[in-house]
């Protein structure tokens, strides 16, 4: 998944987790998926950062926010901007 999904504004995708949410709604970026897309793009997270996401159904902007207590960085989603249809697998804008 995550460099595989390109397509957004010619940037490639990181995979996130959207079932992986703090309580204040941040989604968490600690999934293996996520890590290891950030290491190969070379990307360190820092405030501010916005970034294109997809778990694979969905795609999003998120920008990045300041980690939480337990230390684990999070992204508070901008903007949902397209779904995969599991029928067809064709993303459709949202």
């Amino acid at each position: 998944m995550g460099l595989i999904n390109e397509g957004m504004v010619g940037q490639p995708v990181i995979f996130a987790d959207f079932n992986n949410f703090d309580r204040d709604g941040c989604i968490r970026l600690n999934c293996a998926g996520t890590v290891r897309d950030l290491q190969v793009l070379q990307v360190s997270l820092f405030a501010g950062l916005r970034l294109p996401v997809s778990d694979g159904d969905l795609r999003a902007f998120i920008e990045v926010v300041a980690p939480s207590d337990e230390g684990i960085w999070r992204g508070r989603i901008i903007t949902v901007i397209a779904e995969r249809e599991p029928a067809t697998g064709v993303w459709s804008p949202l």
